[in-house]
């Protein structure tokens, strides 16, 4: 039987971030939907910005935006109750590659070791094979055109709290497919070039996914 979207939970096994304060959950939820021939890519992206945009690190009382490690800024990039990810499938090897990406985003947080300030841009930077945030995001994510054209392929990732995962689904005018059918779309040069992979990494056991896992584990450790 084929499942046109996954859902599955994410423990959270570390339960304090790096003083004395306790995370707020025990666990995330996330579901991924796959979707070929997508015609309004654009209305798409969109919403997701929209519903992300509305957990950004805090200001001080001075009216700057505190450092995005300090615990006050940490705290905040989980105070959201779901949030988007458009992503090219193309670039994505694995479910694995999701989970271990939401794992590893979450334990930089608590560890106050993040790179960006919002926690969806801190999954997709570590899924991504650069050393920049921008430049992951460039890669990782779907992005708007004018004019629009319609987008082959669309993976939308929810990384939820509550497990509710919002109305992204109902917005989206395109082909639903089986998420077993990821790995197919999967470009295996396009990530080779894209993580710049060594033979060596892809003669290890497990192949080209191993490799991605791999990085997303010693990603600026």
């Amino acid at each position: 039987m084929d499942w046109l979207s996954l859902y599955f939970e994410l423990p959270v096994f570390q339960r304090q971030f790096k003083g004395a304060v306790t995370c707020p959950f025990k666990k995330l939820y996330v579901a991924m939907t796959l979707y070929s021939d997508v015609i309004n890519r654009n209305e798409v992206v969109q919403h997701a910005t929209e519903v992300n945009s509305k957990h950004e690190k805090p200001t001080s009382e001075s009216g700057k935006q505190a450092s995005i490690k300090s615990e006050e800024a940490c705290k905040s990039m989980l105070e959201f109750e779901w949030l988007h990810l458009v992503l090219q499938p193309e670039l994505v090897t694995s479910v694995d590659h999701v989970s271990y990406a939401v794992s590893r985003a979450l334990t930089n947080v608590l560890s106050q070791k993040v790179h960006s300030g919002h926690f969806a841009t801190e999954v997709v930077y570590m899924m991504g094979g650069s050393s920049s945030v921008t430049k992951c995001m460039e890669e990782m994510c779907i992005q708007p055109c004018e004019p629009e054209t319609t987008c082959k392929s669309m993976l939308i990732v929810t990384i939820s709290k509550p497990k509710k995962f919002g109305n992204i689904d109902n917005i989206v005018k395109g082909i639903q497919m089986p998420i077993e059918k990821l790995t197919a779309i999967t470009d295996q040069e396009k990530v080779i070039r894209t993580f710049k992979c060594s033979k060596d990494e892809l003669e290890l056991p497990g192949g080209l996914n191993a490799c991605i896992l791999m990085r997303i584990g010693t990603k600026r450790i």
